[in-house]
């Protein structure tokens, strides 16, 4: 029987170590599934290195995916599986559903504070609608507020450290100093001063040399800027080694047509759309090898063999 070893993210453990008593309620015959926990440069580097395994999976950054592939073919050849970093760019043409667009903008920033590897990142809006869309989304942005789950009213919650909540200071403070303006956010929510709480932020005029473009985000940052043709927010759009996801809103079948050619990322998401347990889930570029949830995903942990006889 084959088995699997899980190393669980050293600042969040307990979910998968719950998912060790879901094994053993249902009979989960011991030493199929192994969870070992511990730091990093441990538990992770002992299970990469060991010729044991024959196929390593990994959701994490691209420089920690690159980090495994190294140490796990350092000691044997293996098969790899990673969904890693995103740097996620969204398209909003002048003929998008704008609310919609604001709406999906708002709530993705929002849910779990921003901390997603699809999480919209680099946002550009026509310049037809750029001023409609941040008041829209100014007036949004503030009907959030930061607390827990069981809060009334539109809700988002801490940063998962203290170390992640600095960093997105960090890179507020690199826009405005390179000419970008904060219409909303930016600051510790008053009262939650003792949590890793930052306030929905909203950006404009962000440019590509700002480090909220070039890095992912992953937080509650909103980063705005203007285009003028498609051609020229598509070209921005795949201005990075990453290629995880990407969105457009629109309504032109030759825009979307395009859009779907050109962008480089393994999905697209257009007006809302979204994925599920039964649709690939696939980073391009430097987001990642392999293909996340569907069937695809499961022939990735079989073996292709052949055999021929003659009888």
């Amino acid at each position: 029987m084959r088995s699997a070893g899980i190393k669980p993210a050293s600042d969040t453990p307990l979910s998968t170590l719950y998912v060790g008593e879901i094994c053993k309620r249902i009979g989960l015959p011991k030493g199929v599934m192994n969870i070992v926990c511990g730091p990093s440069n441990v538990a992770a580097k002992t299970l990469n290195t060991s010729t044991i395994p024959s196929m390593i999976t990994l959701i994490g950054s691209s420089d920690t995916g690159r980090r495994a592939m190294n140490e796990a073919s350092s000691t044997s050849v293996k098969r790899f599986s990673m969904e890693l970093g995103g740097n996620a760019p969204v398209i909003i043409m002048p003929d998008a559903d704008l609310d919609l667009a604001v709406d999906n903008t708002v709530n993705m920033k929002m849910w779990n504070a921003g901390q997603d590897c699809c999480n919209y990142n680099r946002i550009y809006v026509h310049e037809d609608i750029y001023e409609t869309y941040l008041e829209k989304v100014t007036q949004a942005v503030k009907a959030v507020k930061c607390g827990a789950k069981h809060d009334e009213g539109m809700v988002m919650g801490p940063m998962i450290t203290r170390h992640a909540r600095d960093r997105m200071f960090e890179l507020v403070e690199d826009a405005v100093e390179k000419g970008a303006s904060v219409l909303c956010g930016g600051t510790v929510p008053k009262g939650l001063e003792a949590g890793n709480f930052m306030e929905l932020t909203l950006l404009r005029d962000v440019t590509e040399d700002m480090r909220v473009s070039r890095e992912e985000i992953f937080g509650p940052i909103i980063a705005v800027r203007k285009f003028s043709s498609l051609d020229e927010a598509l070209e921005k759009a795949n201005d990075t080694d990453m290629g995880l996801a990407s969105y457009f809103f629109g309504h032109d079948a030759r825009d979307i047509a395009k859009a779907f050619e050109t962008l480089e990322t393994g999905d697209v998401f257009v007006n809302g759309g979204n994925g599920g347990a039964h649709t690939p889930h696939i980073g391009m570029k430097q987001s990642g090898i392999g293909c996340d949830q569907s069937r695809w995903s499961l022939e990735e942990y079989f073996q292709l063999r052949r055999m021929s006889m003659v009888p």
